[in-house]
């Protein structure tokens, strides 16, 4: 038995998509405890660590077996994005013949095809290709986007069963995502959403059948909710997610961040950074560090999501700006207040809202957002005792859910034949 896993981030420094690939291969084990499970990354020695026993595909070997001008590279130049979707055609139509050409070409422009080749041969030899949890599927994450539905489609046209799980959907505005999602998504065999209010509009949209669709709550809820805090903390945890595809500008963080410390010093509690991006270009400590003054050994101790877990465990009630500090406060019955300042960011936390039904305010940060943010982190302080018990009920649900819809998908792929 063997399984291909796409995810979310190859580097494996955003402690959320960590947790969400270590909680799905996990489900994926369990299934099939013989299974060769190979996962697509950029940093194998990260991945032998926080995911032991999976075998690491470069994402490398992935553009070259699905990216643009990898096959007609002097067609870009001509007719820009339609020269990929060209390329993906020819991919999917005449795959033998694709795979030489594209391996030839590269010979000859005298680069390396180690890893195209070592992706092709498992694909082509797996038994069910998946994408697991992320929110990528969305304009802010074109390319990604792009990329893993064309995985996916390639699957499709070797006969693999295919799925993903714990994927956010939306929004999608750009016209050729559109049409790769409306082409790809109704012919998966299961689709997993961590939220339905954005995601479900779309895939109806798209004409996916709903009982191929499952809500399940993020992958990573299990993981947290397994290492919860037995009591609620009694600290302010604080995220901050500076970056071009989340909205927040520097000025409005700052001004949430003094919000913050202003409640937390009327309540007699310190603050406690819930970083969840290692990344140097949005990185959630460099952030929380420059913006609160905290020293090196506020932060110095967090190197995967185990460690963020615990440190959203310590907190009565968690601020952030990231989708995963969310996740990670929840589903140990923390409640959070979120900080809202794109479409993007907005869907995520009202999706999350949605799934919970309790304990996650959304404040969109705008001018004037102050008292409001104010008032409802002082508010959602108090209330915090009464906010843990139904939120860990919401997890346990959401659990239950996940392992159904992986249940589903193995029922599916043992079906189709696989051993």
């Amino acid at each position: 038995m063997k399984l291909l896993v796409d995810n979310s981030g190859y580097h494996l420094l955003n402690l959320g998509d960590v947790c969400m690939l270590q909680s799905g291969v996990r489900r994926l084990q369990e299934l099939w405890p013989a299974a060769e499970i190979g996962v697509l990354t950029m940093s194998p020695e990260r991945l032998a660590s926080v995911v032991p026993g999976v075998r690491a595909l470069s994402a490398s070997g992935k553009h070259m077996l699905v990216g643009a001008g990898t096959m007609l590279p002097g067609l870009g130049r001509l007719l820009g994005a339609q020269a990929g979707r060209i390329e993906h055609n020819l991919r999917v139509t005449v795959p033998k013949l694709s795979r030489a050409w594209t391996s030839g070409l590269a010979t000859l422009r005298g680069q390396p095809t180690g890893d195209y080749h070592e992706l092709q041969t498992f694909m082509k030899s797996t038994d069910a290709v998946v994408a697991l949890g992320g929110g990528f599927l969305t304009d802010s994450f074109h390319s990604h986007a792009i990329s893993t539905l064309r995985l996916l489609e390639l699957a499709m046209a070797l006969g693999k069963p295919t799925a993903i799980f714990g994927q956010g959907i939306g929004p999608i505005t750009c016209p050729d995502l559109e049409a790769m999602a409306a082409r790809v998504l109704p012919r998966l065999d299961y689709v997993g959403l961590r939220e339905s209010l954005t995601a479900m509009p779309l895939l109806q949209r798209y004409g996916v059948p709903e009982s191929r669709i499952a809500l399940t709550g993020d992958d990573a809820v299990e993981t947290v909710f397994q290492h919860r805090a037995t009591t609620l903390g009694d600290a302010v945890g604080l995220n901050v997610r500076v970056a071009d595809y989340s909205g927040m500008r520097r000025d409005l963080a700052a001004t949430a961040c003094e919000v913050v410390s202003k409640v937390a010093t009327a309540k007699g509690a310190r603050i406690l950074p819930v970083p969840i991006s290692l990344h140097q270009a949005d990185s959630d400590i460099r952030a929380i560090q420059d913006l609160l003054a905290l020293k090196h050994e506020d932060t110095a101790g967090i190197h995967d999501s185990e460690d963020v877990i615990h440190q959203a465990g310590r907190c009565r009630v968690v601020v952030t700006g990231s989708y995963h500090g969310s996740i990670f406060a929840l589903s140990q019955g923390v409640p959070v207040v979120t900080l809202v300042a794109s479409d993007y960011y907005r869907s995520k936390f009202e999706g999350v809202a949605n799934v919970f039904s309790v304990g996650c305010e959304v404040v969109v940060v705008e001018d004037g957002f102050e008292k409001r943010l104010e008032h409802i982190l002082g508010k959602t302080w108090d209330a915090a005792p009464l906010l843990r018990g139904p939120l860990l009920d919401s997890a346990r649900r959401q659990i239950a859910m996940g392992r159904a819809a992986y249940d589903a998908f193995g029922r599916i792929v043992m079906h189709r034949g696989a051993p």
